[in-house]
């Protein structure tokens, strides 16, 4: 955060204290009136702790990929590569190729893939 944006909170704080009101303080510090309120809210809240920004960071990660997942990937597109070379043999092609919803792969399922 900008050392001038916290500034101006910390500004609008001392202003208020000073017996402005929320008005006379945001047309000092340049700001709008719902600025001023918002501030004061935050401060009411946490003190001057309330002024900083809270984190935009997101809360949790998505899920990742399985480490099964990533195993398997380079093996399917390894074979569906060796059958797309093969002159119209490639049938079977696209994102359900390489993995299905329920985490099982199509080669296991789909019989032109099977390895004996």
């Amino acid at each position: 955060m900008s050392n001038d944006v916290e500034k101006a909170r910390h500004s609008l704080i001392h202003l208020l204290r000073s017996s402005r009101t929320a008005e006379e303080a945001a047309a000092e510090l340049g700001h709008c009136l719902s600025w001023a309120y918002k501030w004061q809210k935050r401060f009411n809240e946490a003190r001057w702790d309330g002024l900083k920004s809270p984190s935009r960071a997101p809360r949790r990660q998505p899920k990742c990929t399985s480490e099964k997942t990533k195993r398997k990937i380079p093996e399917i597109r390894a074979e569906l590569e060796e059958e797309a070379k093969k002159p119209n043999a490639l049938s079977y092609i696209g994102a359900g190729a390489i993995l299905r919803s329920d985490d099982e792969t199509v080669s296991e399922e789909h019989p032109k893939y099977q390895h004996d």
